[in-house]
Parts: structure tokens; C-alpha cells; sequence
């Protein structure tokens, strides 16, 4: 008899009726699964990069376009180990296409830039996403 079959045999003596709950981990089974609310440390990352971003972009930049970009907030998403940055432009008509294929192009410099400004074993992945200057303001 195979283990499978020796546990269910176990398990319909102590019960009268077996349920989908029955075997499974206590723990696990009452763990709840609201998702954990970002505490100080990770807004103190977010500013830390939000400040290192806007740095980088306005005054290291080589690309023009870059320069005219603006980091409006920087915010864990889902947790610090990935953040989500939200930019727009700031003088000038930049698409949204255009401003994102440019930030998937620095995405790597941008983390070397995020890299050296925090201290942190590993350096937290960035997704951009660009807004237009209406809804900028959230």
C-alpha cells in the first residue's frame, strides 16, 4: 500500500467525514493573506531613489530627452525589492512610448546611479510608468 492511500486510510478512522482542510498545516491554513503595508524603511528606500533618479536625470544625463524627464514619486511595488517610478515630462511634449523605450534604455544606468546612492546588498529592480502632466499630480 502506498503512502497516499495508508494516510486517507489514517485519516477516515479519526474523522467521519473527510474535508478539503483536513491534512493541511495549521499554520498555513489560518495565516491570513492580507499583503504587508510598506513601513518606514521602505519609504525611506523610495525617497532615497526617488532623490538618486531625479539626479541622475537632470543633471548626468547624456540624452536630451532624459534631462526633460521628471521623477514624480517612487513607491514599492509589490515590496522594496521592486519599485515602481513614476515619471513625466517636464517642459517639453515627450510620448509616453518614446519616454519609456528611452528609460528601457537607461534602465541599467539608472539602477548603477540607484546602486551607489543606497546601501543595500542588492539593488531593487525599477518599472517606469510615464504620465501625462494632467494627471501627474496624484
Amino acid at each position: 500500500m502506498n503512502s497516499k492511500k495508508h494516510f486517507k486510510k489514517d485519516l477516515s478512522s479519526l474523522c467521519a467525514e473527510i474535508g478539503p482542510d483536513d491534512g493541511v498545516d495549521p499554520c498555513q491554513y489560518f495565516k491570513t493573506a492580507s499583503r504587508k503595508k510598506a513601513g518606514h524603511k521602505d519609504d525611506q528606500l523610495c525617497k532615497q531613489v526617488k532623490r538618486a533618479l531625479s539626479l541622475a536625470l537632470q543633471g548626468e544625463a547624456r540624452r536630451e530627452e532624459l534631462q526633460k524627464l521628471d521623477v514624480l514619486r517612487v513607491e514599492p511595488a509589490p515590496d522594496s525589492a521592486h519599485l515602481l517610478v513614476v515619471v513625466t515630462a517636464t517642459h517639453s511634449e515627450i510620448s509616453a512610448r518614446k519616454a519609456l523605450a528611452l528609460l528601457g534604455q537607461a534602465s541599467g544606468w539608472l539602477r548603477c546611479q540607484v546602486a551607489s546612492a543606497i546601501c543595500r546588498k542588492k539593488v531593487p529592480e525599477l518599472t517606469f510608468r510615464f504620465v501625462e502632466g494632467g494627471e501627474a499630480r496624484r
